[in-house]
């Protein structure tokens, strides 16, 4: 499903859905659906933010977020607050802090359960928001659970530096340890497969290149 739009959004943002009021009635800006419900947000730039926060718009507003057919709200802040060096932001009569800046945030994720998400300008709105989206349709993610990959200095994935990760892994073992293991088994992991190339093409997702490394891995070969 395309974002719903609300009628108020500049053209740029009108152009990423269908225009209708029915975002206003949840208290957001732009609503689409998830598999388990409604996403809302409520877009502010910095000095609507602060004009709302002090004209109780922006209360009203993240309340109505708060309706149980909203199960993912956001409040979406469009341009990154500049402070002077003692903590006041720039070109502000109200002398608004970075210690009231942060304490918004937090209220706003702590006190009302609504993530804040922060842009640089109206085209970041955009794609942020095409990036949800697509994010939000995937069935699955996996980019906190996959395992990242050890390198050295200049960002090359070599032998030694999988087997140390590997080692890594086991019960008792760090760095020092890990380290001891590699150099006296000559570059080798100590541990072999119980199974062979061919056996492991058969799982499936494996084919014949990702089989032969996985066994030189145990072997000292070539990088995983």
């Amino acid at each position: 499903m395309a974002w719903l739009v609300a009628p108020t959004e500049p053209p740029d943002l009108k152009a990423l859905g269908i225009v209708c009021s029915t975002p206003e009635e949840y208290g957001a800006d732009f609503l689409t659906a998830a598999a388990d419900g409604l996403i809302g947000v409520q877009r502010k730039t910095f000095s609507d933010l602060l004009n709302s926060l002090y004209d109780g718009r922006l209360q009203d507003e993240l309340t109505l977020l708060g309706h149980p057919e909203i199960v993912y709200p956001f409040l979406l802040v469009e341009g990154r607050p500049t402070f002077t060096s003692d903590g006041f932001l720039l070109s502000d009569r109200r002398r608004f802090t970075k210690a009231q800046w942060t304490g918004l945030v937090l209220s706003a994720i702590v006190d009302c359960h609504i993530p804040v998400l922060i842009t640089d300008d109206l085209q970041d709105t955009a794609a942020t928001l095409l990036q949800s989206e697509k994010w939000f349709a995937k069935s699955e993610h996996r980019s906190l659970h996959n395992r990242p990959k050890t390198t050295d200095d200049w960002g090359e994935y070599t032998h030694r530096h999988f087997c140390l990760q590997l080692l890594q892994s086991f019960p008792g073992v760090g760095v020092d340890r890990a380290e001891a293991l590699y150099h006296y088994f000559d570059g080798k992991l100590p541990l072999q497969w119980t199974v062979t190339a061919k056996e492991l093409e058969k799982v499936p997702g494996i084919g014949k290149t990702t089989a032969r490394k996985l066994i030189e891995a145990f072997e000292g070969g070539e990088a995983p």
